[in-house]
């Protein structure tokens, strides 16, 4: 088991990349002001995440919740997907995609953390808390899955116009 700053720190990272992918998505928004609407509610979720992840932090802080043996991201793997989401909002911010682009990008992104399962190496004892990590996981599979049927979409009318 690793020690509490450890497991913080894993937790704030995870924050951190909560808000980064809210801030790709608010940048997508400003892009792409015909789907502002959906970039908006997607970024507003990611925030809600990032807030989930210090009510987290704080109750690792407090010894109610604790990182399990099965962590599935390692700290390396987030600190790449900050990385890469770094780059997605350089990208956007350059206005150098389109939309079919970023709805693949932002797919990718929510897609690989469902194949790792990011939100299932906590234990809690809190029932609360629990239902906290499976709303995360849930929810990121949620925007996977939407943003896939966006890409799809966007695929197909790149083919029509073509």
């Amino acid at each position: 088991m690793e020690s509490i700053e450890a497991q913080v720190n894993y937790a704030v990272l995870l924050e951190r990349f909560e808000e980064a992918v809210s801030g790709l998505y608010k940048e997508y928004a400003r892009l792409f002001p015909g789907h502002r609407v959906w970039w908006q509610h997607l970024a507003a979720e990611e925030i809600q995440h990032a807030e989930w992840m210090r009510t987290l932090r704080a109750r690792i802080q407090d010894g109610s919740v604790r990182l399990s043996e099965r962590q599935t991201a390692t700290t390396g793997q987030i600190l790449e997907a900050l990385d890469l989401v770094a780059a997605e909002v350089e990208r956007a911010t350059q206005g150098d995609m389109t939309l079919a682009m970023a709805v693949s990008a932002a797919a990718q992104l929510e897609r690989k953390i469902v194949e790792r399962d990011w939100f299932r190496f906590f234990d809690a004892d809190s029932p609360e808390l629990k239902r906290v990590f499976q709303s995360l996981g849930a929810e990121t599979a949620k925007h996977a899955e939407f943003l896939q049927q966006m890409s799809q979409e966007q695929a197909t009318k790149a083919r029509e116009s073509a």
